[in-house]
């Protein structure tokens, strides 16, 4: 029998207020820390303690002048982080604590932004400047695979590591058609979405609360309307099953590892357009029974297999070599390989392009690339887990690794595709330039430093650098990425779910 982190004395270093998302509890023994937590006593009669007096910079403090702290009998016996692009929460020090370590990967999918422009890349340095023991993604399976890249060793999902259940059950009586519990801000595709609901006349009652109230809403609603940020299975999916709820929300690549946690129109109803959303919307208020009954399905099965207990009980299998779950492990993602010939400079520089399509991704219904024969081939089997984006290989044959890696069936053949029709095109040499003719997307991005030459064939066609920060990324006349001012009815939407 493996130990459990039940029974084990804790030190957990938390990324965020607690006022803002309750904190995952793996022992009645735990210490709560974290720059946005209070000294004081929490429910189980432990302390909590700010880590801000042990601070060495904004973001960084020494956790083992923290743990010298504490008095002999609450010292950890494991220390589990949750971090994120935010850069909030990095711990120094954790291999001189002399005890099993886990550094839980948190949200990379945002940005970049004014307050942050790299968010996998921040991650990852962090990631690789401290020894942990075990690295577990929990919302972004799709990115896991770059840390495994990295020469991380025990990188793992464990998904829902962290969701609350309230203790609801599904109810009989619903109050309310559809709602949407969260925000807008930064989603502007997620608005998009609520604002074509709403023209169709399924408008859905909208509003942000307290994650039990928040429960509450969801228990007495037929529908609940989701939609990832990109490409994440965000809290909401399993907020939403817990409390009984129909959750519609947005189709995702196989990346993402939705549909090997719940299944399609059994547990959950899923959609790939506005369209789409709209149908079925409208067939489920058709028929509640059938919309209840998928709510209690997902219910029974995020009680079955996804309870807060049970992922105590799964990370303590990981931690402790127990039978961690097989679909959770990091190589079950074929794109999750180390290759040691692969140069950490090359992988960085990929995920530099990948951050930038992704910030622009988030906002856009959708997005088409061209890939060029010269590019390259692993920034697009990066790019397939983005749901609104479309790729093109221009090529008769594609690259023997986009089958090893999965990925085939998601990249499409294009020998003749012209680069007008993309919204960018990768390119990774000259003839890549020249073979476009004069069909010219309005952005090429290149996937390797330019050359003199290939620089000034850019010029020729009228291509120059928008900003510093985007790298090889060059426009035509066009800044990236391409915003647009929301209309008087998307602000006023924006304002009222924000």
């Amino acid at each position: 029998m493996f130990d459990n982190l039940k029974n084990k004395r804790v030190l957990f270093c938390y990324h965020t207020s607690t006022s803002y998302m309750a904190p995952p509890v793996f022992s009645e023994q735990q210490v709560l820390c974290g720059p946005y937590i209070d000294n004081g006593i929490g429910a189980n009669g432990w302390p909590t303690r700010s880590t801000r007096p042990f601070h060495v910079t904004e973001q960084q403090y020494d956790i083992t002048k923290l743990v010298k702290s504490l008095p002999d009998h609450q010292k950890p016996e494991v220390v589990i982080v949750r971090a994120d692009a935010f850069r909030d929460n990095f711990p120094m020090n954790i291999g001189q604590l002399g005890i099993p370590s886990v550094l839980i990967l948190g949200d990379t999918q945002h940005g970049p932004c004014e307050s942050y422009f790299d968010p996998i890349r921040t991650l990852l340095y962090y990631a690789l400047s401290e020894p942990y023991d075990f690295y577990v993604s929990d919302h972004t399976r799709h990115h896991m695979h770059f840390f495994i890249e990295a020469g991380l060793k025990n990188v793992h999902w464990l998904p829902a590591l962290g969701v609350m259940e309230w203790g609801l059950s599904p109810s009989a009586e619903r109050s309310y058609k559809l709602t949407f519990i969260g925000n807008t801000f930064r989603h502007p595709s997620r608005l998009q979405s609520l604002l074509a609901l709403e023209n169709a006349g399924l408008g859905a009652i909208c509003g942000t609360f307290s994650q039990n109230v928040a429960a509450e809403h969801m228990n007495k609603s037929l529908l609940t309307f989701n939609k990832s940020l990109n490409g994440d299975v965000n809290l909401r999916t399993f907020e939403a099953c817990f409390a009984g709820t129909c959750l519609l929300t947005d189709r995702l690549p196989p990346q993402s590892g939705l549909d090997l946690l719940f299944e399609p129109d059994h547990h959950i109803v899923t959609y790939g357009s506005n369209q789409e959303l709209i149908e079925r919307t409208r067939e489920l208020l058709l028929a509640p029974r059938r919309a209840f009954l998928i709510g209690k399905t997902a219910y029974l099965e995020a009680m079955q297999s996804h309870h807060p207990s049970l992922k105590v009980d799964q990370l303590s299998a990981l931690i402790y070599g127990g039978d961690f779950p097989a679909i959770y492990r990091g190589d079950a993602e074929p794109r999750g390989r180390f290759d040691p010939t692969y140069p950490l400079a090359a992988l960085m520089n990929r995920l530099a392009c990948y951050e930038l399509l992704q910030e622009w991704h988030r906002q856009s219904d959708h997005l088409t690339i061209l890939a060029m024969p010269d590019s390259e081939p692993k920034l697009a089997q990066d790019l397939v887990d983005l749901p609104r984006l479309s790729l093109l290989w221009r090529d008769h044959q594609a690259p023997d690794s986009f089958t090893t890696s999965g990925v085939a069936a998601q990249i499409t053949l294009a020998p003749n595709a012209q680069g007008a029709m993309a919204s960018l095109v990768l390119a990774g040499s000259l003839d890549d330039i020249i073979t476009l003719g004069t069909s010219l997307p309005p952005f090429i991005l290149l996937t390797q430093r330019p050359t003199t030459t290939v620089k000034q064939a850019l010029a020729e066609r009228g291509f120059s650098i928008p900003h510093e920060q985007y790298g090889n990324l060059y426009s035509r006349n066009a800044s990236f990425p391409p915003l647009r001012q929301n209309t008087p009815a998307e602000a006023e939407a924006e304002a009222e779910t924000t």
